[in-house]
């Protein structure tokens, strides 16, 4: 029985001392590697949710490095477009002082264009050198382009797209266009209508006030405006560059004179409900072309526009429509030639710059911005003109004497520019900043989660080495106690 009790106890001893080094050797082995998770066994349902995490991990902080360098990028292309405006400004003092000849030498008059030319030339060259890590962001690379634009329905200079997010190489954009009042005939800008038999009321002598969209004048009428449609046609449109307004004949009564609304360069009707001209003073009756009653007041109207079948997010002045819809946004002109119906498509080319700035990849988590061309070619419009021909030899130049159309085109290039600036700076501001942000955010809280599950915690497994430890050590001496007790019966054996 001593026998068979002591061999038990041996067992014992030995399974306990085996217990007591695989939880020293576990102890180790987290304290060393830093992890309480070293294999699968060590806790399964842990490993999976880890295993998430990390990759969730790894995702946040790709996410966190394209954004900054999304940042970066646009930061890199808006501080060139500063300097860009530094020397439009700098091209539009030139021209002011240009326009003042009474004052100016032909000898001044070549300096401003040598300095204009020089601003043009180191604004073209922004434009074509202007690089982020091998890209060029202002020479047009990063813009879009379209195909199957219908110029009888949107004008394709107009057609400007800031942003298009989608999967795939390109994307259709549904349009419908209904420019009608609610009556049915075509819209108009503002437009007043003098007919024969209400010119013939006016008086010679007393004063017609003209009000549009640029300011007022006075016109005291002669004998001529009075009888004569071409000289009031003509005494009207004398004072267009004050009024922003323009005479011209009816088209449809050849007696009837039009007064309408126009933009700034005195050429282009003005559309919208923004537009607003009047005739008042010297016994004038005129009628307004949009309703037909006789008032010194017309107002324009404004198209009704949808946009892949809605009207939400689109805004209409006049014929100019500005789309910001989910991941898309642009802006184009009416054809003013077709100022009735239109509906059709164009497709939008993969392009822009496009960043994934989110940790799944969709177009939820892609931003996306189209910068165009930053040359003097295509600052500018095609109605006003562009940059490019205020240098020498241009058609604007100096030199040509014309001060108001080098004007418009620079304020138009100025405008053209500091829109261009506040795109960049809204995706850098209200789309990039913010995300960084967040994602930092949630990094910080699945890092703190993911630490819970995986990480060591060194005091409780430092308490449970020493544990170990002494329980290694008691099974260690037991052991040896339990084997020493066999050796002690056989000796009492020998000595009978």
């Amino acid at each position: 029985m001593t026998t068979i009790n002591t061999n038990v106890a041996s067992m014992i001893a030995q399974q306990n001392l085996a217990k007591a080094s695989n939880q020293m050797n576990t102890s180790l082995q987290r304290l060393s590697t830093g992890l309480q998770i070293n294999s699968g066994s060590d806790n399964p349902a842990g490993l999976i949710a880890s295993q998430a995490m990390q990759s969730q991990m790894t995702a946040l902080n790709s996410a966190i490095t394209n954004a900054t360098q999304a940042n970066n990028m646009l930061g890199t292309a808006e501080g060139a477009l500063s300097q860009t405006s530094s020397l439009l400004l700098t091209i539009q003092g030139m021209v002011d002082t240009a326009a003042s000849t009474g004052g100016m030498s032909s000898s001044q008059t070549a300096a401003n264009q040598m300095q204009i030319d020089q601003a043009i030339s180191s604004i073209d060259r922004i434009a074509n050198t202007t690089q982020f890590n091998g890209t060029n962001l202002l020479d047009g690379t990063l813009g879009y382009k379209t195909t199957g634009v219908t110029n009888t329905d949107i004008t394709a200079a107009s057609l400007n797209i800031s942003q298009a997010v989608f999967n795939g190489a390109s994307t259709a954009v549904n349009y419908s266009v209904d420019s009608r009042t609610a009556a049915g005939p075509s819209m108009k800008q503002a437009q007043l209508q003098l007919t024969a038999a209400n010119r013939a009321l006016l008086t010679a002598g007393s004063t017609v006030t003209l009000t549009g969209a640029l300011g007022s004048a006075q016109l005291t009428l002669t004998a001529g405006d009075v009888a004569t449609q071409a000289t009031l046609i003509a005494d009207v449109n004398a004072l267009t560059a004050q009024t922003g307004i323009k005479a011209a004949v009816d088209g449809t009564t050849a007696t009837t004179t039009d007064f309408t609304s126009t933009d700034s360069t005195g050429a282009v009707a003005a559309y919208g409900s923004g537009t607003v001209i009047s005739a008042t003073g010297g016994n004038i009756q005129v009628t307004d072309a949009n309703g037909g009653t006789v008032t010194n007041t017309s107002k324009g109207s404004d198209a009704a526009v949808t946009v892949n079948g809605t009207a939400t997010g689109v805004s209409v002045n006049g014929l100019n429509v500005t789309v910001n819809q989910s991941g898309l946004n642009f802006t184009f002109t009416i054809a003013a030639a077709n100022v009735q119906t239109a509906a059709g498509s164009f497709n939008i080319l993969q392009g822009g710059a496009k960043f994934q700035v989110g940790a799944q990849i969709n177009t939820g988590n892609q931003v996306a911005l189209g910068i165009s061309n930053a040359a003097s070619n295509n600052l500018g419009n095609t109605a006003t003109g562009f940059l490019s021909t205020l240098k020498t030899g241009g058609t604007n130049a100096l030199s040509t004497g014309n001060f108001a159309a080098a004007a418009n085109i620079v304020n138009s290039a100025i405008t053209q520019v500091s829109t261009l600036r506040g795109q960049i700076g809204a995706v850098q501001s209200n789309t990039l900043a913010p995300q960084i942000a967040s994602l930092n955010t949630t990094l910080d809280n699945i890092t703190s989660a993911n630490s819970t599950i995986t990480d060591t915690n060194y005091a409780a497994e430092t308490a449970n080495m020493s544990k170990a430890q002494i329980l290694e050590q008691a099974g260690t001496s037991v052991l040896a106690a339990a084997n020493s007790n066999p050796q002690l019966v056989l000796s009492l054996l020998k000595n009978i």
